[in-house]
């Protein structure tokens, strides 16, 4: 009867552990998910930003022409697009014509808009290559987005960081839940594990069935999260919504082998610290 109690509540512990870590690693694989949306997201938004050099409204058509020949060599440029004096007006006029309706004359000049190539999308470098353009001749105004960079560069690490320190707080509670159940496993067979070590058995041997039963609920674990993982992409997908917020079968595929890998590494480990805390206490400690 005592038997039949501990092997109940053994299986219980061990299907209770499966859920748990299952519902880690989904936790964790979402949190993975959001993090690789939230940098093609960021990718998507630095990928628009640009510097816009205002030219000077008395530049000659030949110095305008040499500004921008100048403007594509640049290192740093990724597409440079011009925009003449009345392309601006009109495009201007969309937000404020009733005030520019009452001007005799065109206000705006010319203007050089510069996508950035990746490598450079960031605050240091912008106001670098801003100050260099500032020097160049025909150039009267430089316009960039540091702001929004700086900004754009701060919540994406503030999101990391939050990430990280979630999944961290998920592993450990995952490890101990393992640990715990291959606990009251070992301590359920702790009878045949005394026969064992009395026969000669390394504790190699003896912890042999306990890491190897883990892995097992490791990967049942990481099959369970992965299912539900996909379900959710699915859902998401379904949605239809104007931001791509799902990963692609290349990604998916991806974070399900790290889900696995992480299912079987922390079961593992969890046994393997477990039983050796066991066998290597004293006997009366051992069954006290």
């Amino acid at each position: 009867m005592v038997k039949k109690r501990v092997k109940l509540s053994t299986l219980g512990s061990r299907i209770t552990s499966i859920v748990s870590v299952s519902l880690v690693l989904y936790i964790i694989g979402l949190l993975a998910a959001l993090a690789v949306v939230t940098h093609r997201i960021t990718d998507s938004l630095l990928g628009e930003v640009a510097i816009v050099v205002k030219v000077d409204p008395l530049a000659s058509e030949s110095e305008i022409e040499a500004l921008g020949s100048a403007l594509e060599a640049l290192p740093c440029a990724n597409e440079c697009a011009y925009t003449s004096a009345q392309q601006v007006l009109m495009l201007e006029m969309e937000y404020q014509a009733e005030e520019l309706a009452l001007l005799d004359e065109n206000p705006f000049s010319p203007e050089f808009e510069i996508k950035l190539k990746p490598a450079y999308v960031n605050a240091d470098s912008i106001e670098m290559v801003s100050n260099q353009l500032m020097l160049m001749a025909g150039v009267d105004e430089v316009v960039s987005q540091v702001d929004l960079v700086s900004s754009v560069h701060s919540a994406t690490r503030r999101i990391a960081i939050g990430l990280s320190a979630v999944a961290a707080v998920l592993l450990v509670i995952s490890l101990v839940l393992i640990f715990n159940t291959v606990s009251i496993s070992v301590y359920g067979r702790r009878f045949v594990i005394h026969t064992m070590q009395l026969v000669g058995a390394k504790a190699g041997f003896i912890r042999r069935p306990f890491v190897w039963a883990a892995i097992l609920s490791g990967i049942i674990s990481a099959i369970v999260a992965i299912g539900a993982l996909v379900g959710t992409e699915a859902y998401v997908a379904s949605l239809n919504l104007e931001l791509n917020l799902s990963l692609h079968w290349q990604e998916l595929a991806l974070l399900a082998a790290a889900l696995l890998g992480l299912g079987i590494a922390i079961c593992g480990l969890s046994a393997l610290c477990a039983t050796n805390r066991y066998l290597s206490q004293s006997v009366d400690n051992l069954y006290s």
